[in-house]
């Protein structure tokens, strides 16, 4: 099973960096939106804000934060796309390194397009959000209840500050992330589903592969377990078919770090696998400073 444990091992570290990176792009569009806001906020005089620049101001906002929206929307889909197709080779990858040749499984694209839909819609949700938040913070500036400098740091925020645009790029990164992570785990599960007739033996194996500071206890206590392909694991008392299953309550799917993979016993020992995987996880925890 040497050489299924290796090919996993760079399947899924693949996985994670596509991840990282689709954030880093999600978050360089973020990047434009604040220095956008930060120049619409700019323009108010030093000492307060004008009344009669209060339309002026938001609707330049709430303009910036529509292109915001567009643009976020379309480098997601793309990421969503890109994580459904890995997900859709991990079987095939893993077969062919344990000598098995079981081609490629045609899976309907119709659970991606619904995903797609979830996914992009709740970026609108975080362009509302901070629409109202900033158009809030702007209205107590016109109102003389803040100064213009005050009115940028809760918008903006200064290093190490809590501010609205601290609060939306996190909730940015965490969709991208949690989303892609879903993609490639459905259609995972999509592809072991097609399989079963060329691979009746074969089983799904939940592995924990969180950052070891955060693990869910229930998640972590399922690590290694292996379930038959249309059966849910039991994470706690929750039964989910993969993880980030969207049937499953919001506290066990956000950030969730796990994945599941094939398995089949005649690619070798589960205790030799697991043995081998966890001293990779741990030494690329080590890596990363975890």
């Amino acid at each position: 099973m040497p050489k299924v444990t290796a090919t996993l091992q760079q399947l899924l570290t693949s996985k994670i960096k596509g991840e990282l990176l689709g954030a880093e792009r999600i978050m360089k569009i973020m990047a434009e939106l604040k220095r956008q806001v930060l120049v619409e906020l700019a323009t108010a005089p030093g000492g307060s804000f004008g009344t009669a620049r209060l339309q002026q101001t938001l609707a330049a906002i709430d303009a910036h934060l529509a292109t915001w929206e567009t643009r976020t929307r379309s480098e997601a889909a793309g990421l969503l796309e890109s994580s459904w197709e890995a997900g859709k080779e991990l079987l095939p990858a893993m077969a062919e390194a344990a000598g098995m040749q079981v081609g490629r499984f045609w899976i309907s694209t119709a659970q991606l397009d619904a995903l797609k839909d979830f996914a992009l819609g709740r970026f609108a949700h975080v362009r509302t959000d901070a629409s109202a938040r900033i158009r809030a913070e702007v209205t107590l500036g016109i109102l003389g209840q803040k100064t213009p400098q005050e009115v940028t740091a809760a918008v903006a925020g200064e290093l190490g500050s809590p501010s609205i645009f601290k609060s939306i790029e996190a909730r940015a990164e965490t969709i991208t992330k949690t989303e892609m992570g879903r993609a490639y785990s459905m259609a995972t599960q999509k592809s072991l589903e097609a399989s079963t007739d060329v691979l009746p033996e074969l089983q799904k194996m939940w592995l924990h592969a969180g950052h070891p500071k955060r693990a869910r206890i229930y998640h972590l206590n399922i690590h290694g377990l292996t379930v038959p392909i249309a059966e849910r694991f039991l994470v706690g008392n929750i039964g989910m078919m993969y993880p980030r299953d969207p049937t499953a309550p919001a506290s066990e799917v956000i950030n969730c770090g796990c994945t599941h993979v094939p398995y089949m016993a005649e690619w070798g020992s589960k205790k030799e696998f697991l043995t081998s995987w966890d001293k990779a996880q741990k030494a690329a925890n080590s890596r990363k400073g975890a």
